[in-house]
């Protein structure tokens, strides 16, 4: 939410509240086109079509399966064309997550110190698998890791003082959600196969 109130003024009317963007910033640094000598920008729906995706989705599963979704259809339609050392990386990856973070029904019984355990061991695997490659399954992963980085901050003991370092103590669904999402890449991970 806080990236949706530096992009998006609390203005009634967005195209008022943009501020002239200098000749020198490249193009791609731009926050939204340039207006014409009309005032209107060049494709007044773009910008419409672009805060969605830039609004950061609401829960780490979300996210997951919308990668998921994206790196599906790059397969499907030859953008991302998969390779032999690839597919097995992929297949050992999926193989550790699913080591680490198990069944719903086994994983959500254990003690919540075992589990963001489990959870810190998935991000681990992730980070040696993008050590290791280049390309789409390294942005990819890159990507699944980084829409798991709040485990980072989560801790399953209380704090004396309530001195942390900053981590707090995850809900329950919050662990939930980050399992599901780690399941949901394992599932991914596996079906992937080189042709």
């Amino acid at each position: 939410m806080a990236l949706r109130a530096v992009l998006v003024p609390a203005a009634a009317d967005v195209d008022d509240a943009v501020a002239p963007v200098p000749d020198r910033v490249h193009h791609r640094a731009r926050v939204r086109p340039r207006r014409n000598r009309h005032g209107r920008t060049p494709d007044s729906g773009l910008w419409d079509r672009l805060l969605p995706a830039l609004q950061a989705p609401a829960t780490a599963l979300d996210a997951t399966s919308g990668k998921r979704a994206e790196a599906e259809l790059q397969l499907t339609d030859g953008t991302w064309q998969l390779t032999a050392t690839d597919s097995a990386l992929a297949q050992e990856t999926a193989q550790t997550l699913a080591a680490a973070v198990g069944p719903a029904e086994e994983h959500e019984a254990l003690p919540r110190i075992e589990r963001l355990a489990a959870l810190r061991e998935a991000l681990a695997a992730l980070a040696l698998a993008v050590a290791r490659t280049h390309g789409p399954l390294a942005w990819f992963l890159a990507d699944a890791s980084s829409r798991l980085a709040p485990v980072l901050h989560w801790r399953a003991l209380d704090a004396p003082g309530g001195r942390s370092f900053g981590t707090v103590l995850p809900a329950e669904d919050e662990l939930a959600d980050a399992e599901a999402a780690i399941r949901l890449l394992t599932d991914a991970l596996t079906r992937t196969s080189h042709d």
